[in-house]
């Protein structure tokens, strides 16, 4: 029988050409891991901001298509939509309060940092009059459909 460590608490036992893996469980581990304590050099990692990517709805109407994206705890000041050739940019930033900051934590799960989300836009988007709204913690971007020219058809009158 040979046996070797693999990893912190883990051991590989090999008996005549058979291999078995056994597990120790470590409620520590566990305990730190789930309330995701400072790791072993004083950091925190509840209060590092990485980027996120907020949930979005998008909606086509008849005359408009209507994006919705999740931002609550994000200011409208925070928040910055473009348009450049033909693609749609949502892009921001949900910080931490600095009261926020300044106190411990033992779980931090909702996401801080930058957010960038981009769409390409259909061709019946009429760019001039997309509008933004930040209301309770929902973006919506209404991008109305431009005004489509109907092909007519012209008589042809006979002069006499």
């Amino acid at each position: 029988s040979t046996q070797s460590t693999w990893g912190d608490n883990e051991k590989i036992n090999v008996t005549q050409g058979a291999v078995t893996m056994m597990t120790f469980y470590n409620p520590w581990r566990t305990l730190a891991a789930e309330l995701d304590w400072p790791s072993r050099n004083g950091a925190s990692a509840a209060h590092e901001t990485q980027s996120f990517s907020p949930r979005v709805d998008i909606v086509e109407q008849k005359d408009h298509y209507r994006i919705a994206i999740d931002l609550p705890g994000v200011e409208a000041k925070d928040v910055s939509v473009t348009v450049e050739q033909n693609v749609l940019s949502i892009s921001g930033e949900r910080k931490i309060d600095k009261e926020e900051s300044e106190q411990g934590y033992y779980r931090f799960e909702r996401a801080r940092g930058s957010f960038l989300r981009s769409f390409k836009l259909p061709e019946d988007i009429d760019p001039e009059n997309i509008s933004a709204v930040n209301k309770n913690g929902v973006l919506t971007v209404q991008l109305p459909k431009a005004a489509v020219v109907k092909p007519r058809s012209i008589e042809v009158k006979t002069l006499s």
